[in-house]
């Protein structure tokens, strides 16, 4: 008869006699927390980086203390049954946020027990937060980007549409009478409507823009008398602005209007009245705490109120788009979504703080220009006397038939095309020479750059000029920043694009 040895299946220690002494070592130098709970869900033992990670001093400052302690109270009820299935043999997971605001995952098992022995959990706790953090902000970066794309695709597409309406009714307005209430009241509208469209591509980073070299100081000292007629009779204005030049490089008229969207935002949350306080400086930012920039010195323009502040769980949101605590005749909530696009399309960060019961300050962030750039002289905008032939590339059928009518009433003769390959036909058949490609950029196939550098090595002589509703050409983007480009936003009139053609072909003709 064999006796099976009670012993068979289990570790044996007697032939590994230095297994515990090795085991011990690697809980004492864990990275992780290592501690034993008892069934009354109090701390039993802990490593070394678990006493760190709870700031206590030895393994006796633990012992007894409640594990729940540590945790928030609204994850208390959620944990305490997790640790009774724990109890009861079942492997428990599960992250929880702790007192001090930290997010901590753990994991416990039962550990077995001798007779008479109290049962007990053996746990592995490890620190979360930077993690959390980076996954929050890299899912909450796509769903930005995601409605980003959208706004910009709608935007091309209204300003496509707004093209049509502005430009037909500046034509009537031209043809009949420029008293005209009804031209005038679809004028009115369609530039309320060309201008929400501004905001949505400004919050999707696609707006056009042209950025110099700025004093921060001198534009908010320009709008100073402004915001004094903006602000209620019962809100004080404080500017301390530094005597020194703060030159950043963002598009002015872009600049003037976070300065003016944050000052107004702010006297809207002074009703009673309040002080509003601007101040213009240089912060230095250090490594590990500078957010999204880089650490170094920035240029900052601050808006402080002392209003109703914003409550912490709304902070997340206030630069969404659409977002707004205001009704419905107070805005749609695209003010600070556009702010925020400024400021980071210029390189920049906008920071808020709030104690969600009274002041909020706005910090602007912008990157410090160390030297003014050099410009190229801009071309005076003048009259083109003599008739010019103009390719015109526009796949859209309203705006195309829109611009060849403007033009033609300019005295321009005007070939058309609806895509770039279509156009490289129609110049084999043009028999003279072509003055002006006046091309859209998104295009089916061929886009507006690449026809444009094709049609040039045929057409040396021939001026170009662009249009979009919206930017997403890097090249093209670089090229309009640097003025090797003429481009036309649109929305667009007959006015702005007569102007538009003659600074296109008399800088060509500089060159």
């Amino acid at each position: 008869m064999t006796v099976q040895d009670p012993r068979a299946g289990q570790p044996d220690v007697d032939r590994h006699p230095g297994r515990e002494q090795r085991y011990a070592a690697l809980v004492e130098n864990s990275p992780y927390c290592i501690h034993e709970v008892d069934e009354d869900g109090r701390l039993a033992s802990m490593n070394p980086a678990g006493l760190r990670m709870m700031g206590a001093d030895d393994e006796c400052a633990i012992i007894g203390v409640d594990y729940l302690d540590a945790v928030a109270e609204k994850d208390q009820p959620r944990i305490r049954e997790l640790l009774d299935k724990a109890l009861d043999g079942e492997f428990s997971e599960f992250e929880f946020t702790a007192v001090n605001g930290r997010v901590f995952r753990s994991n416990f098992v039962p550990l077995p027990s001798a007779d008479g022995e109290q049962p007990r959990l053996m746990g592995i706790t490890q620190d979360v937060t930077e993690r959390r953090e980076l996954e929050r902000k890299f899912h909450r970066s796509r769903q930005l980007d995601a409605v980003g794309r959208l706004a910009g695709g709608v935007a091309h597409d209204f300003n496509n549409l707004l093209t049509v309406i502005l430009g037909s009714a500046e034509l009537l307005e031209a043809r009949y009478s420029a008293d005209e209430p009804e031209i005038r009241a679809i004028l009115d509208a369609a530039d309320r409507a060309a201008e929400l469209t501004s905001q949505l591509l400004t919050f999707a980073r696609r707006q056009i823009t042209r950025p110099r070299v700025v004093d921060l100081v001198e534009r908010v000292r320009g709008l100073e008398s402004l915001l004094r007629r903006i602000l209620a009779e019962n809100i004080l204005l404080e500017c301390v602005l530094t005597e020194d030049r703060l030159l950043v490089n963002i598009d002015p008229s872009q600049l003037d209007q976070v300065i003016l969207n944050l000052a107004t935002n702010a006297r809207d949350a002074m009703p009673t009245g309040g002080t509003l306080r601007l101040s213009a400086d240089v912060v230095s930012l250090v490594a590990g705490a500078s957010g999204e920039l880089a650490a170094g010195d920035y240029a900052r323009f601050r808006v402080v109120d002392d209003g109703s502040g914003i409550a912490d769980e709304l902070l997340e949101n206030i630069f969404d788009p659409f977002f707004t605590t205001k009704d419905a005749t107070g805005g749609i909530g695209l003010g600070l979504a556009t702010c925020h696009g400024i400021v980071v399309q210029a390189g920049g960060e906008l920071r808020v703080r709030s104690s969600g019961t009274s002041g909020t300050a706005f910090d602007v962030l912008l990157p410090i220009a160390t030297a003014p750039e050099t410009v190229a002289t801009t071309v005076v905008d003048r009259e083109v006397s003599d008739p010019l032939t103009v390719l015109l590339v526009e796949d859209n059928d309203s705006v195309r038939s829109f611009a060849q009518q403007a033009l033609t009433v300019m005295g321009h003769t005007v070939y058309v095309a609806t895509s770039g390959e279509e156009a490289v036909d129609v110049v084999r058949g043009v028999p003279g020479s072509i003055d002006l490609l006046f091309t859209d950029v998104v295009l089916p196939g061929m886009n507006g750059r690449a026809l444009a550098d094709q049609l040039a090595e045929q057409r040396p002589d021939m001026a170009v000029l662009f249009t979009s509703g919206y930017m997403d050409d890097d090249v093209l983007t670089a090229g309009v920043k640097e003025r090797r480009f003429e481009l036309l936003p649109k929305p667009y009139t007959p006015d702005s694009l007569s102007r538009a053609v003659c600074r296109a072909v008399v800088s060509s003709r500089a060159k």
